[in-house]
């Protein structure tokens, strides 16, 4: 399979000083279950944050509550400078700088290839339908499936689905992409065709929060990871740092049983 080439044409600019993503003393429960203990993370422009650990530590809650599809019960959640704690927030335009890659896909069954990558830019951002399918286009034409640009969902291979969704959220010109397990139902072929994807995505600066089982994938693409237990942030530091030197009796338990 060719790996596709993608190029983000006009990634959103941030000061330096600004953080893209700013959560304090945020908890999360389910009925007496605590999926989220206080979780403090910042995350900066350009930053690339795997996030790692057992299933139902809370990693993908995290991102839920992140782009608003959960409400906290705690803390405070800021996202390009906005808070979820604003009475009078715009919520469509809080989402419309967060793009959401889920592992299964989120396509809409009934819109085409085409439909669904501009359904956002016209609806949302009020792009010209015209202008928001050449761009459409383009995004096709550079993961290399232009091709199947009038194709509905069901006629895609899983690897073809999941590229597509994340250039519906690279149509949207997000601050930040959040992807919870984007590889986790595909075969070893398609999973490395998406990665790939994915990593030339965080090569031209797009800012990325990725939840991962892929040890080895969070290794080459993150600049942190962050290893999860018990709905907290247990340990974080440098790929080298985590994976390599745990200080945590918890991180290394995790990390002998790959």
């Amino acid at each position: 399979m060719r790996t596709p080439k993608t190029t983000v044409t006009s990634s959103p600019q941030h000061s330096s000083s600004s953080p893209v993503i700013q959560l304090t003393d945020v908890s999360k429960q389910f009925g007496s279950l605590q999926v989220l203990d206080h979780i403090n993370l910042t995350v900066e422009p350009g930053e690339k944050i795997a996030v790692i650990g057992a299933s139902g530590c809370g990693k993908s809650t995290l991102l839920r509550c992140i782009n608003a599809l959960e409400a906290v019960d705690e803390g405070t959640i800021n996202v390009n400078g906005m808070s979820l704690n604003d009475p009078g927030l715009d919520i469509n335009a809080y989402r419309a700088r967060i793009g959401t890659v889920f592992q299964d896909y989120n396509l809409f069954p009934h819109l085409t290839v085409l439909e669904n990558l501009i359904l956002g830019p016209v609806k949302v951002k009020k792009v010209p339908k015209a202008q928001a399918i050449e761009q459409a286009k383009l995004l096709l034409e550079q993961i290399g499936i232009l091709d199947k640009i009038n194709a509905y969902p069901e006629n895609l291979s899983g690897g073809q689905q999941q590229r597509v969704a994340i250039a519906r959220s690279l149509a949207m010109e997000p601050s930040v992409i959040l992807f919870d397990e984007p590889t986790s139902a595909l075969d070893p072929q398609m999973t490395r065709s998406v990665q790939a994807m994915i990593e030339q995505v965080a090569q031209v600066g797009m800012t990325l929060l990725m939840v991962t089982h892929d040890i080895a994938f969070a290794r080459r693409v993150a600049d942190r990871i962050l290893f999860m237990h018990n709905g907290q942030i247990e340990e974080e530091g440098s790929p080298d740092q985590l994976l390599d030197q745990p200080k945590k009796e918890t991180t290394r338990a995790f990390l002998a049983d790959l």
